[in-house]
């Protein structure tokens, strides 16, 4: 997944991860690794640079909207799905 979060000044900053989880639940634990390609922008079209995802069709994309909090026991990353936006793709 892209990343795009405050970064310093006014810039976002840009980064990839990789979702652990197969669903994405709405005010659930966002639990993920870091992510070994790179996020690249065109006009309205963002894509995953440097990794061979192997993928045959996608479906669905979602922008989600997370939240940090302290890291806990329930949730080690400290990030919360507080939003889901559902996209279908062409």
């Amino acid at each position: 997944m892209i990343i795009v979060s405050e970064g310093p000044g006014t810039n976002p900053y840009y980064s990839t991860n990789h979702l652990l989880s197969k669903d994405v639940k709405l005010n659930e634990c966002l639990d993920t690794e870091s992510g070994r390609g790179k996020p690249s922008f065109q006009d309205h079209t963002a894509e995953y640079l440097g990794h061979n995802l192997n993928l045959t069709a996608i479906t669905h994309v979602y922008a989600i909207q997370v939240t940090l909090d302290d890291p806990d026991d329930e949730c080690e990353t400290g990030e919360h799905v507080s939003k889901i936006y559902s996209q279908m793709t062409k």
